[in-house]
């Protein structure tokens, strides 16, 4: 993996984003070139270690493009290397954009925010909470599970993948990845136990696919015809999609993981993978492919208010409603949940340089991004790999951002 990095290696300034344009001088809007350069060495380090196969990396402040990398191999075995139009798995990075697609229908008058789910899918009217005092016992709902609640995760829905309660086991049991489409996905899911009552506490979980089948339901149209023709046709994103067109899978990245050994090995990879096959299962949680370009201009969206290029997709103030933290406590240090990204509402716990009001996500095959309004910034880094919590690439590189502010 030492040499793999150098054929990939290098900064890009070329306007490939039009939300941005490239800056002459990144001091010209406080930044410094000297200290962006140290992003290098962070990259290459993953790289050159093998504990990366890629890594992709993209910094604009004021609007302009102050730092862009790609570096490593989109595919190893044929030593294809990463590019500006490589595809990626962004998993759950989806979620802020089901999100936003929801807040479109809000902005419409098609529903509020503390309308029960129930109205619009049937299936939600009988839910029960388990019971945990009594094993096997389902407790009656305090009150209506609601759309604010989907989209903060306070529902009281699970994901059966990241925790460990009989709740969890369920869902496992369930096999819910594997329905036809959204609207079976959510009747097994109705037919499951709340692991709290709505309301009570932020739990990371499956509401955003339910969020999918309530667009689906009030707009008329499936998920990937509302995200196509709502979102992105007007915002130019022409590579993402909920599956692969052959004529784009050489442009797919492979799926890395590391074996027994510490080496890596493929885990996913090009047309094997699901998502080269057509899809009747849109996840609004976690299905899109996209590109760090095409992304960037969905964060540029949301960081221009949500307005890009002239084109409209929110208000100012639902983007502001959307970023507000909307828990009673903190999930994480510092760290509050809006709808649909989580907010930084304090630097104090922090374990990374941010701002109050900065917001982001993240993906599971180590997709991540955060806008930060306070200092007119934005950053991501992407790469493809399996084991999430192993290399905390996104941390540092955020640390490594914001420590190149110079003013």
């Amino acid at each position: 993996m030492r040499n793999i990095n150098r054929f990939a290696t290098g900064l890009v300034l070329v306007a490939f984003l039009a939300c941005a344009a490239n800056a002459q001088d990144p001091a010209d809007v406080g930044m410094s070139t000297e200290h962006l350069e140290r992003i290098d060495d962070l990259l290459e380090e993953y790289i050159d270690t093998g504990k990366l196969a890629m890594a992709s990396a993209v910094v604009s402040r004021r609007g302009q493009i102050v730092y862009r990398k790609v570096v490593g191999m989109q595919d190893i075995e044929t030593a294809t290397p990463l590019s500006d139009s490589t595809l990626f798995r962004i998993y759950s990075m989806t979620k802020p954009i089901t999100s936003v697609a929801t807040l479109m229908l809000y902005e419409e008058g098609k529903f509020l925010l503390g309308d029960p789910v129930s109205r619009f899918i049937p299936a939600f009217a009988n839910l029960k909470v388990y019971d945990a005092d009594v094993p096997g016992k389902r407790a009656v709902l305090a009150r209506p599970v609601t759309i604010r609640d989907l989209l903060s995760h306070q529902a009281g829905l699970t994901y059966g993948l990241f925790g460990d309660s009989p709740v969890d086991s369920l869902y496992l049991a369930a096999r819910l990845f594997q329905s036809p489409d959204l609207k079976d996905f959510v009747n097994r899911i109705s037919q499951l136990p709340l692991v709290n009552q709505p309301g009570e506490r932020w739990v990371y979980s499956v509401a955003t696919d339910v969020l999918g089948l309530l667009i689906e339901t009030v707009s008329g149209q499936t998920l990937d015809e509302f995200f196509r023709e709502r979102i992105f046709e007007p915002l130019q994103m022409h590579d993402t999609r909920f599956s692969i067109e052959p004529d784009k899978m050489h442009r797919f990245s492979t799926y890395y993981q590391h074996d027994r050994n510490g080496q890596l090995i493929p885990f996913d990879r090009g047309a094997s993978s699901s998502f080269a096959a057509p899809v009747t299962f849109f996840s609004g949680g976690g299905g899109l492919v996209s590109t760090v370009s095409d992304y960037m201009r969905f964060a540029c969206m949301l960081l221009n208010s949500g307005t890009l290029d002239g084109t409209s997709i929110l208000s100012r103030k639902t983007v502001e409603l959307m970023t507000t933290n909307h828990l009673k406590n903190d999930f994480m240090p510092g760290g509050g949940f809006g709808l649909g990204v989580r907010v930084q509402t304090n630097t104090g716990p922090a374990e990374a340089l941010e701002s109050p009001g900065m917001y982001g996500w993240a993906g599971i095959a180590n997709t991540f991004f955060f806008v930060d309004p306070q200092e007119s910034l934005i950053g991501m880094v992407w790469t493809q790999h399996y084991q999430t919590g192993i290399h905390p690439i996104g941390s540092r590189f955020q640390t490594a951002v914001y420590e190149a502010v110079r003013e």
